[in-house]
């Protein structure tokens, strides 16, 4: 498996998750992560955003300043292990936090409804070699 960080965050890779492939934006620095797709108005359909973590942890992801809702996708190494569907844009204060349930290395971040429309579910694959 190669996963290249970017340098740029406009800066996209291809990967294949189930039977889908998407355009994804590397999100793999602390100012990145910490913003990813917040303040945005939408994400197009075949793109995505992937948090990757240089160790295996179970990190919280809030929705803070998001304005559409989510899907999240926990993938440990190359497997889907947890799915978290049509995670709403926050209304409340605090913001609630999402974890998966197990320790993890890489996060997909989707619009909410790519998991149902995709069939995408636990077990499946993710192919990151499609550069």
């Amino acid at each position: 498996m190669i996963i290249a960080g970017c340098q740029n965050n406009s800066e996209f890779r291809k990967i294949k998750i189930g039977n889908q492939d998407l355009r994804v934006q590397i999100a793999d620095e602390a100012l990145e992560m910490a913003k990813g797709l917040s303040g945005r108005k939408s994400l197009p359909a075949d793109e995505g955003m992937l948090f990757i973590y240089p160790d295996y942890r179970r990190p919280g992801f809030w929705m803070k300043e998001m304005q559409f809702p989510l899907d999240l996708i926990w993938i440990k190494n190359d497997k889907i292990v947890d799915i978290t569907t049509n995670v709403p844009v926050p209304t409340t204060t605090p913001l609630l936090h999402y974890w998966p349930k197990e320790p993890i290395n890489y996060v997909l971040e989707v619009n909410a409804g790519f998991v149902q429309t995709n069939k995408i579910k636990i077990g499946d694959q993710v192919d990151f070699d499609k550069n």
